[in-house]
């Protein structure tokens, strides 16, 4: 819970607010909230699709994506991709069968999406 209140100029400043109430999600699977994750804005509007996946998948945001990267869960790069504009479709067909990391930057921020192969 916070107040606030906005600044108009160097010396002039609105009433403070009601109590506000801020709400970051976390992770929830599990049965609980996962206290070592906080889900963003840039999290909660990037999607795969589908997901499972064998042959394709898109990657999709709200934001303007600038790059799509896929990694193991150990950490290796093994595909990169440019992207400017607010979707794109990776060919994943050449990929194990196997869970996957995939991290999408944009110009609001930078998601972290799983994926699974099928």
């Amino acid at each position: 819970m916070a107040r606030v209140r906005t600044k108009c100029d160097s010396s002039h400043f609105n009433d403070w607010s009601d109590s506000v109430m801020f709400y970051v999600p976390g992770d929830t699977t599990g049965g609980g909230d996962n206290p070592n994750r906080i889900e963003t804005v840039t999290d909660r509007y990037t999607y795969l699709m589908p997901n499972p996946a064998s042959e394709t998948v898109t990657v999709a945001s709200s934001f303007r994506i600038g790059d799509v990267e896929v990694y193991t869960l150990d950490g290796r790069r093994i595909l990169a991709s440019r992207v400017d504009g607010i979707s794109t479709t990776l060919d994943i067909s050449s990929l194990p069968t196997g869970t996957y990391i995939v991290r999408v930057s944009t110009n609001n921020g930078t998601a972290y999406k799983k994926l699974v192969v099928k």
